[in-house]
Order: C-alpha cells, then structure tokens, then sequence
C-alpha cells in the first residue's frame, strides 16, 4: 500500500514538473504571477542601478575632461584602432586627421589639420604610403594647395606623444554622436 501511494506521488509530481503546472493548496492564497509581471522591488532596484551607471559614465567622463586639459590622453586617440588602416586608406574616402607642426616667432605650434584621401598613389611595404588628401577647407590658409602629395608614415600612425606628421582617422563626427 505504501508503495501504491508513494508511485501515485511520484507520478503526479512528475507530471507537474513536465507539464510545468503548479497546484497551490486551497489553504494557502498565494496566487501565481501572470508571466512578464516584476515586482516593485525589482523595477527599484534596476532604477538605482540604471541611475548608478549614469552618475558612473558622468564621473569617468568628466574625468576624462580633466586629463585631457592637464594634457594626458586624447579620446580621438583612445578610438582610434591599433594597427594602421592601410587598406581602408586604399579605398576613397578615408577622413584623416594630419598633425603639422608651423614654426612662428615665439615656437612652434602644432595643429591637426582635417581632409579625405582621394587617391592612394603607392605602398612602401610596412613603411609609408603616398596618397593624395583634400583637405578641409577650415585647414587651407591662402596660397596652400587644396589638395596635397603626402607620406603617411606607420611610425607616426596614431602616436601616444603627439609629433609633427602624426596622423589618425578623424572620429570627430563619431565623438559628437556619443553626447
């Protein structure tokens, strides 16, 4: 008799566990949640954690703001990729940042200067490569060539310390899409 009774559970939980339904005692008045529902707990805690990551990413970002006033880091830089993009400059297109450096009475200054290559001339394998560059007409001063032979050195592609002839893929745009 035992064993009759203990199959007839046995079976009556399997079925439960396989058909996924749940019986609750008349006695106790705990009535199962409709799917998608979320406690308030829940929904609390996941604002306070939603707002925890906000404060966050303010935080680092004003810190970042900071270094880069003191002169340590660049955020272009940190987007930039780690290797140099010699087959994205094959292609037209490519939006380059180019850091000149101009003699003036009092030093030298450098300056980022914006523009497109538009044609890729020649590869010195793992070295340089020549292309053609449109710059930006905000970078063009009077009697500059608006569209210039330059070598692009892999030494100088994306450099910690900025030098002159340092280049990189100009982000701005992608920066000013984050804010």
């Amino acid at each position: 008799m035992i064993n009759a009774q203990h199959a007839h559970i046995y079976r009556i939980h399997t079925l439960h566990f396989i058909f996924g339904e749940i019986f609750f005692p008349k006695f106790l008045s705990i009535q199962p949640l409709a799917l998608g529902t979320v406690a308030h707990d829940i929904t609390t805690l996941e604002d306070q954690n939603n707002n925890a990551g906000l404060q966050l990413q303010i935080n680092a970002m004003v810190e970042q703001e900071r270094l880069e006033y003191d002169g340590i880091g660049d955020e272009l830089m940190e987007m930039q990729e780690i290797l140099w993009p010699i087959k994205r400059l094959q292609v037209k297109d490519f939006a380059i940042d180019m850091l000149f450096e101009y003699e003036e009475d009092d030093g030298s200054t450098l300056l980022w200067c914006q523009g497109r290559v538009v044609a890729f001339i020649k590869e010195s394998i793992d070295k340089h490569v020549y292309v053609k560059i449109e710059w930006s007409d905000k970078c063009v001063r009077d009697g500059d060539l608006k569209i210039t032979r330059n070598q692009l050195k892999k030494m100088k592609w994306n450099p910690n310390v900025p030098v002159g002839g340092a280049w990189q893929e100009d982000l701005y745009h992608k920066l000013m899409h984050k804010a």
